[in-house]
């Protein structure tokens, strides 16, 4: 029987084993590690809440190191340009006109932007 690991010590262990192998899993970590199943998914969610590994059916493995920018990091590159991308698209729409908007940070500032025309 493997020794019994403190939460911190294993964690580190189920990083390492991520890092290691490429892929974690759960069944197989509970056994190694003498613990529950459920144990394990509690790691793995404090490991991927802190941006250590990414979760995945019956497991988890490493996270990405190159992160995206969040939205809000995003919306501040080029802040003009994208105000004047956004009042430029506004102004192209006509009463009553039907749009379908997609996820970005200038289709965020138009979305502002015509809320705005329509007050």
């Amino acid at each position: 029987m493997p020794p019994v690991l403190g939460s911190r010590r294993r964690r580190e262990e189920i990083v390492r084993l991520a890092e290691t192998s490429g892929l974690a899993d759960v069944a197989d970590m509970a056994e190694r590690f003498s613990v529950s199943a459920s144990t394990i998914r509690r790691d793995l969610a404090r490991l991927e809440s802190a941006g250590r590994l990414a979760r995945t059916y019956g497991g988890a493995r490493v996270a990405q190191s190159h992160s995206e920018p969040s939205l809000q990091q995003r919306i501040g590159e080029a802040f003009a340009d994208k105000l004047a991308i956004a009042r430029w698209a506004a102004d192209q729409v006509d009463p009553g006109d039907s749009l379908l908007l997609d996820a970005g940070s200038t289709v965020a500032a138009l979305a502002h932007r015509l809320r705005i025309a329509q007050a």
